[in-house]
Order: structure tokens, then sequence, then C-alpha cells
């Protein structure tokens, strides 16, 4: 239970905060008030999380700069302080330049933490329009200029499931995005557009998530039974990831060229190319594209390969 310093302080912080009054909030910091506590009694915000709800950028900065803020602190709904400018500033709430400029400022500090379910809606309602894919694009060039590869991971992970997509996914995995984190998807949210899971098996080598992949683009059976998802299983095949069964029973139902292609193939001797293929996508496990892209002295047309571009 808190005490009644406590109470007091809290008063102070959340009342100088609200009214925007720097020369106050110096004061109470002065006092060695801890700015971690919680000001906000309904959702229990940390002193920079309530600044951020507020929109107050003088505050944030003022917040970041004269004081221990933790900026990954996550409020009673397990939201940090850049989960809700990045809500704010989707959802097109007031203000929307100065709530821009406050997610670049978080960012910059070194915010690390995203969280994915909280983006899953956004995303969805927003890259319904013109304008909100334009600021999907904007927020991943914002992400990509001054985040962390954990939060560009995050957003890869939340972008995956929904169309219209592809560029800003390929835009992440060039600037080191980790595929792996596909892994940590909201299970509820299956849905997984081909063209997106053929830049996931590309841009990883990872079982798990090559796994994950397989049964997310299998659970939608209309997209199951067109041209796309055939090249998916090649691609995957030719990763050196073995089909599972219901899948290949699938194949064999629907597309039974495809079903003869991948049984002859993994039934002949693999041959000296396809080894080194797997055996140096292996080592890049975390992002390939990142890693063949970034090899020395290497031609395109061997990088072409390790990247599955031959198919």
């Amino acid at each position: 239970m808190d005490t009644i310093s406590d109470l007091k302080h809290r008063r102070l912080l959340r009342s100088a905060i609200r009214a925007c009054d720097a020369p106050r909030l110096r004061s109470v910091l002065g006092r060695g008030v801890d700015v971690n506590m919680a000001v906000s009694d309904a959702n229990l915000d940390s002193a920079l999380t309530y600044a951020v709800k507020c929109c107050h950028l003088e505050t944030v900065e003022l917040l970041l700069r004269e004081s221990e803020c933790r900026l990954d602190q996550r409020n009673r709904h397990k939201h940090t302080a850049l989960d809700e400018a990045i809500y704010a500033w989707l959802s097109g709430q007031q203000n929307r330049a100065r709530r821009y400029r406050i997610l670049r400022l978080l960012l910059s500090s070194g915010a690390r933490h995203l969280t994915v379910t909280r983006l899953h809606p956004l995303v969805e309602a927003t890259s319904g329009t013109r304008a909100g894919r334009h600021l999907l694009d904007k927020l991943v060039k914002v992400v990509c200029d001054s985040g962390s590869d954990d939060i560009k991971s995050a957003l890869l992970c939340a972008l995956a499931s929904h169309d219209a997509t592809y560029l800003c996914l390929m835009t992440l995995a060039l600037h080191g995005a980790d595929p792996g984190f596909y892994v940590r998807r909201d299970l509820q949210r299956p849905h997984l557009p081909l063209n997106n899971a053929m830049l996931l098996i590309r841009a990883t080598n990872d079982p798990r998530v090559l796994r994950r992949i397989e049964a997310d683009a299998t659970t939608n059976m209309k997209d199951a039974r067109g041209h796309r998802y055939r090249q998916m299983m090649k691609l995957l095949t030719l990763s050196g990831y073995p089909l599972q069964l219901y899948v290949m029973m699938h194949l064999r139902k629907w597309h039974a060229d495809t079903y003869v292609w991948v049984t002859r193939y993994n039934a002949c001797p693999r041959s000296l190319g396809h080894i080194a293929r797997v055996a140096v996508r292996t080592h890049f496990r975390s992002n390939v594209i990142v890693g063949i892209m970034g090899l020395p002295h290497v031609p395109e047309v061997i990088k072409r390969y390790l990247l599955l571009d031959d198919l």
C-alpha cells in the first residue's frame, strides 16, 4: 500500500505532467521523487507513458533528458510508452505531427519493446485504406531509421498476417528484422498471405519458423489451392525443410504435379549445390537475406541461388 508521501508525490507528478508545467516538473523531480512510480490509478501508467498519452512533447523530452525513466516499463495492460505512442499516432488522434515526433524521440532514446498483440487490430484497421497504408509505410521507415532490431522484428511479426504489406516486410528484413519473431504472433490469427509467406521462407532457415509458416499458409484452403501455394511448397523443399504428412496429403489431393515434384526431389540424392545452399542458409539462420547480401566477393548469381530465386 502506498504511503501518504507516495500519494502526494504521485499527485504532484501527475498534475505537473497534465499541465505541461516544466518548472514545476523539474521541482518535483529535484525532490528525489521516483519518476517510474505509477501516476495513473486506472492504468498504472508511469510518468513517461502518462506524458505520451497527454501528447506533451516537451514533457517527454524533459523526462528523458533529466530523469532515469525506464523506457520499456509496462502499465496494467502490459503496454509500454512506445505502444501508446504508436497507437495514438496510427489511430488518428489529434496532434498527429506532435505524436509522430514523440514516437521518433522514444525510438531514438532506445526503446526496445513493442507489444505485437497491441498492433494486430490496429494494423488490420489501418491497412484497408490508402491513407492508412501510407501511415504504415511511414512507421516502417522511422522504425528502420531509429528503432532497434527487436522493434523491427516485432513490427515484422505484426505486419506479416495482413495483405498489402509485402514491401513493408521486405524493408524490415533488409534492415535486420529477425523473422524468428514470427513464431510469437497471435495464434488466433493464422491467416498468412502467400507472398508474405514466400518472403519469410527466403529470409529464414529456422525449422520452427518454417513449420509455423507451413501450417498458417495451409489453413486458408482457398489460398492453398492456387499457384502461389504450389510455389511455396517448392520453396520449402528447396530450403531443406521436410513437409509435414498432412501437407503432403493436401498436395496429393489438390496439386498432384507438385506432389510428384516434391516426392521425386526428396527421393533423389542431394546435389552438392543443394547441400551447400542449405548449409549456408542454416549458418545465417536469424536473417538469411541480410547475411547473404553482406557476403563479400560473392557473385550476384550465387546470392540469388542462396536466396532460392532459382525457382
